[in-house]
């Protein structure tokens, strides 16, 4: 059966103002799926930060802007990273989800073999060289950096392209919208 034009114009309109509608009812609920290699794909809520951060934590965040970070201009750039004129960001640039490694007052060791914090090396966190399409990826000069008093350190390990605090360096706390819970992941 062959469908005809202006019906295949319907049908995908009709499918995207679903999907529209099941992301506004979705986050107005607290909830959002994660689709990206940032963390597992699945279903997490998202909550009220705590008074307190702390390591291990998952959190909803703003990236760092391009315009004053070159590894996240490159990101943008290179359409690493989704933009919309939705987003709760400055820089349009769509929300994810990290993990906290690192908090006010303890310090990252970032060699191109990993990341430590505190002395304890952080699995699958060796700084890629390349980008898949083979550009060289900027990222953060290796060295010791102590977590100022706004100041968090995130990353992830369920991707070997994760695109985490390696790359952009500290991110200000106050990029950090929400804490996320995983409620269906795999």
């Amino acid at each position: 059966m062959r469908v005809s034009r202006s019906k295949s114009t319907y049908i995908l309109a009709g499918l995207l103002a679903v999907g529209v509608l099941a992301d506004v009812a979705l986050v107005r609920s607290g909830l959002i799926i994660n689709v990206t290699p940032s963390m597992p794909i699945g279903l997490y809520r998202l909550s009220s930060l705590p008074r307190r951060l702390h390591d291990g934590m998952i959190v909803y965040l703003c990236p760092p802007s391009p315009a004053r970070n070159l590894a996240m201009a490159q990101a943008a750039q290179g359409k690493w990273l989704l933009t919309s004129p939705r987003s709760p960001c400055p820089s349009h640039l769509v929300p994810f989800l990290k993990k906290i490694g690192a908090t006010p007052g303890q310090t990252v060791t970032l060699t191109m073999r990993g990341t430590s914090i505190d002395g304890h090396l952080l699995p699958a966190t060796a700084i890629k060289r390349f980008a898949k399409n083979g550009q060289p990826m900027i990222h953060q000069k290796p060295g010791s950096y102590l977590m100022g008093p706004r100041q968090v350190w995130v990353w992830d390990n369920s991707s070997p392209w994760a695109y985490d605090s390696r790359y952009w360096g500290p991110l200000p706390v106050a990029n950090i919208l929400k804490q996320a819970r995983p409620v269906l992941t795999w």
